[in-house]
């Protein structure tokens, strides 16, 4: 998965930086350079959602199996990649986008566009969790959202290999509406 997992990293810093580029441009740099923490968490899970996709087909199952390494390794060792692994990938894709948004707009900063240091990744953590907090109290809760996230996308590509976000999301979606429907009742 070398080439889609680069692809994808790719196209998620791509997304990022237009978005923070534009954003800073656009408020002419009076506002936060947070990233949309839907995308983070959508971006995360795309990632996640790859873990188990070499079981899509019988031939790759049989592949998969007969490798010599046990089921914990396999899973411990997908678990790392695509959870751990993605989580990271996304933070770098935040950290790389900001620097490319720094020096995009450096030459035309002035009185009008201020251009800030690094701050999307401490602007996105606090605009998901608490818009007037700090970034070391938000921190842990923003981690553990991700982690959360990834694993449970990550159990989707186990159960559904094929289409696993779509599904997984479609699943998400029934739970919550289920649990709103019991609260009601």
């Amino acid at each position: 998965n070398k080439r889609l997992m680069l692809l994808v990293m790719l196209g998620i810093y791509l997304v990022f930086a237009a978005g923070l580029i534009m954003g800073n441009y656009l408020n002419r740099g009076m506002g936060n350079n947070a990233v949309d923490p839907m995308f983070t968490f959508l971006f995360m899970g795309i990632i996640s959602s790859l873990g188990f996709a070499g079981l899509a087909s019988k031939g790759k199952r049989m592949n998969y199996l007969i490798s010599p390494s046990s089921t914990v390794e396999k899973f411990t060792a997908n678990a790392l990649i695509y959870v751990i692994g993605g989580i990271v990938a996304v933070f770098l894709c935040i950290g790389l986008a900001d620097l490319t948004r720094i020096a995009a707009l450096w030459f035309f900063r002035s009185d009008d566009l201020l251009v800030s240091g690094p701050t999307a990744f401490a602007d996105t953590v606090i605009k998901w969790v608490d818009p007037k907090g700090d970034f070391w109290s938000c921190l842990p809760e923003f981690l553990l959202n991700c982690l959360w996230w990834s694993s449970v996308l990550i159990l989707g590509s186990i159960l559904w290999p094929k289409h696993s976000l779509l599904k997984t999301g479609l699943a998400i979606i029934a739970y919550f509406i289920l649990v709103i429907i019991l609260v009601l009742i």
